[in-house]
């Protein structure tokens, strides 16, 4: 994998003629100190040249300095990386190939030809989206509506109209001879039939509990038994409660770290890669931010012999 990195890499630099570079919505590139405004095609070019490489379940991390959410997020976890998606190949057909009778019936869509507007080709060679939890101003691919939880949306136009850096990191199976592509988009679907109805997670005790302190975390994951166990006597001591509801309290005020019912961008990701088996099933993804899956994590470490290559900016 590291030639074919490198190729990538240097293949990218020898055409862009540019060992860095910095591309907002504008198309503005901050090289040497000016400000170059560079052609928009370039984002697309970028895409086009990578997209062969990219597989269903890379990472695809987002920094930002701009407007009042990323500055709050910014500060709440210490880092710059404000949000986190997974990479979805070929989107019509990962939505169609996968799609059973169940999901017909679930959508109220008995026509075994209709794929939720996903057609054999539908003519967009950026078929590439973004599995993520929050709110875009672009459909959800599947679904075809505005959502604010969990949504695949074009990267091409999630990428276009973001205001800051966006990284790829690949997804390397190549040392898991059990593992293939395939198996891997399969059992994601699976996990987005689940979840593509769940909400954002607003939870304020959520987000009071989120770990910003990467090295922590790692800990936390790897020694959460006991807390596990306290939180299962948690539960038996409330449902022993002989008051409804005091026990509808504790409830509502009780963290999860393992909630499943919404899922704020990092917990889907850590979500789904813990139900892949890449991450310990303790794992807390409740408490995971975005930058958990950055370059910033130096305890960051996948189950099977996967691993995140170094992170590529697009």
């Amino acid at each position: 994998m590291y030639g074919v990195y490198s190729s990538i890499n240097n293949n990218c630099n020898n055409v862009y003629s540019r060992e860095q570079m910095t591309i907002n919505k504008k198309g503005i590139e901050k090289r040497n100190g000016r400000v170059v405004k560079i052609p928009e095609t370039i984002i697309e070019d970028k895409l086009e040249y990578y997209k062969d490489y990219m597989t269903t379940g890379d990472i695809i991390l987002f920094t930002s300095h701009s407007g009042f959410i990323s500055k709050l997020i910014n500060f709440w976890t210490r880092s710059d990386y404000v949000h986190v998606g997974i990479v979805i190949k070929n989107v019509s057909q990962f939505l169609k190939n996968h799609k059973t009778s169940i999901d017909d019936e679930l959508s109220g869509d008995n026509d075994s030809n209709d794929d939720n507007g996903s057609n054999d080709d539908n003519g967009d060679e950026f078929d590439i989206g973004l599995l993520e939890s929050g709110y875009e101003s672009i459909e959800d691919t599947d679904k075809k509506t505005y959502k604010y939880g969990v949504q695949i949306t074009p990267l091409i136009d999630k990428i276009k109209n973001y205001d800051g850096k966006v990284y790829w990191r690949r997804l390397n199976i190549e040392n898991s001879p059990d593992l293939y592509t395939k198996n891997i988009e399969t059992k994601i679907y699976d996990i987005y039939k689940y979840t593509r109805d769940k909400p954002y997670d607003i939870n304020f005790i959520d987000l009071l509990e989120l770990e910003t302190d990467l090295n922590t975390h790692i800990n936390s994951i790897n020694n959460c038994e006991q807390s596990d166990t306290e939180h299962t006597q948690s539960l038996l001591d409330n449902n022993n409660s002989d008051n409804p509801l005091l026990t509808a309290v504790k409830n509502w005020f009780k963290h999860d770290n393992q909630k499943m019912d919404k899922f704020i961008c990092s917990s889907l990701v850590a979500y789904i890669y813990t139900k892949l088996d890449f991450l310990d099933y303790t794992t807390h993804w409740t408490e995971c931010i975005p930058a958990f899956f950055s370059e910033k994590n130096k305890n960051f470490e996948l189950k099977q012999s996967v691993k995140l290559e170094r992170e590529i900016q697009l």
